[in-house]
């Protein structure tokens, strides 16, 4: 199929730009009227743009009787707003606030969505969602006399506090449940082989990556006392911390954050999924029969000094 702008009407383009980019991220955007009502409302023209300084944008479309969004003019009036990204258990009440509300119901009240107080800006955030990034507007472009993109500064971040628990349930229990079923079967043969999966980030730490880091670190520590615990029945436990990996999703990532990462190993290059495969096979092999408790990074120096 082939197609240009202008044998699309105007929903049709708004489709198919819509399902261009997939998965799809929306911006659920809180402002604050006039009379301190706050108003909430999606949209669906959204993405980040860069880390320096801190941006994302959204596109704010008319409504269909050619009226400026509420939001549009709230922004314009504080140059504040708030951006959520919402879960599935808020997904209902985030598309109920796409409703044509009049500027005097604000969209939380009405739909018994809690608040939150902000840190660093007047316009409250929804307590319930999981991620929220506190904005002052950096600079707004008048599309064509009604569409506006607006371009929001994130001066704070609100992460929930069970994505801590996710990242603790994946990265170390999953590791910890992993052991636990195949341990027994390793003591009866009295050999195994366990390669636990960490990251530099557990050696080094992650800025604004706390959960990541910690369970990481916490998986350094499960490797290294099941050493101690494996070792009278054969049974060798090691740790791999890989550093910057050119896999797929890495390669999917903003191209100035890559650059700047691998700029941070002595090798100046990122490693590839290769080389993590290549240790995975040393490690199982009769020539490491005696290593075991051993953290080995994998990252083209990216913990030596780098100057």
């Amino acid at each position: 199929m082939e197609y240009t702008p202008d044998q699309l009407t105007q929903r049709e383009r708004y489709k198919v730009l819509t399902g261009f980019v997939l998965p799809r991220p929306i911006a659920w955007v809180t402002t604050i009227g006039p009379t301190g009502v706050v108003n909430a409302a999606p949209f669906s023209f959204f993405n980040v743009f860069c880390e320096e300084p801190p941006l994302c944008m959204f596109g704010a479309n008319p409504r269909p009787d050619g009226r400026v969004k509420d939001t549009v003019v709230n922004i314009a009036r504080t140059a504040e707003f708030v951006v959520h990204i919402t879960d599935e258990p808020l997904a209902r009440a985030m598309h109920e606030t796409s409703g044509d509300f009049p500027p005097d119901v604000g969209e939380p009240d009405y739909l018994g969505l809690k608040l939150a107080p902000s840190t660093r800006i007047a316009v409250p955030r929804l307590a319930d969602a999981p991620w929220a990034m506190e904005c002052r507007t950096w600079k707004t472009i008048d599309v064509d006399g009604k569409r506006r993109l607006i371009m929001g500064e994130g001066v704070n971040f609100h992460i929930r506090d069970e994505l801590w628990d996710r990242d603790l349930r994946v990265n170390l229990s999953g590791a910890f449940n992993c052991t636990k079923a195949a341990w027994p079967y390793m003591r009866e043969r009295g050999w195994g082989r366990v390669i636990y999966m960490a990251s530099v980030a557990g050696t080094l730490g992650g800025f604004g990556q706390a959960s990541y880091a910690s369970t990481k670190a916490a998986v350094i520590g499960l490797g290294k006392s099941m050493a101690l615990e494996g070792a009278r029945f054969g049974i060798t436990a090691n740790i791999i911390a890989p550093g910057v990996i050119g896999t797929e999703a890495w390669k999917m990532g903003d191209a100035k954050m890559n650059d700047r990462m691998v700029l941070r190993t002595a090798m100046r290059s990122a490693g590839e999924p290769e080389d993590i495969a290549n240790t995975i096979v040393f490690l199982t092999s009769p020539e490491a029969r005696y290593i075991t408790g051993q953290v080995i990074t994998v990252a083209g120096g990216i913990d030596l000094f780098v100057y």
